[in-house]
């Protein structure tokens, strides 16, 4: 794991503790079935699956496939700004990706699209945790 990775995971186990419900980075609840084989999120809080990305904006579209083909109805990306060129235009990318599954989709799912401030080399971990925060309370509801 690169250090902005570990630096979004270390935000959302944080608020996770704050808000007194579970995060897992191990073990089923991050398997993702691809018939035959698997992948792994990064990490589930609660019933909440999340992908964390801080690399290319194509390499982020490609990571909203595994959020998507998790089974937890509740989607959360949390993207670090550290390997884009322009990170708000990948975060606006995979908003519209990810309405474009949810209408297309026959089983509804919840999703948000989050754009951190800091990352591994410059923390902003206050207001990241703000805002990690308010999406998985949104996702919560």
């Amino acid at each position: 794991m690169n250090i902005h990775d570990a630096y979004g995971k270390k935000i959302i186990e944080e608020v996770a503790n704050l808000l007194g419900i579970t995060f897992r980075n191990s073990g089923n609840e991050i398997k993702v079935s691809y018939g035959n084989s698997e992948a792994r999120i990064d990490c589930t809080v609660d019933q909440i699956a999340v992908e964390i990305e801080s690399r290319t904006e194509k390499q982020i579209r490609g990571a909203i496939i595994d959020l998507y083909f998790h089974p937890y109805s509740k989607k959360l990306l949390v993207i670090i700004p550290a390997n884009q060129g322009n990170p708000q235009k990948a975060k606006s990318q995979c908003e519209y990706i990810l309405s474009k599954l949810q209408s297309n989709n026959l089983n509804s799912f919840k999703f948000k699209v989050i754009l951190l401030n800091g990352n591994g080399d410059t923390s902003k971990k206050e207001k990241d945790k703000e805002l990690v925060k308010k999406a998985i309370e949104y996702l919560l509801e």
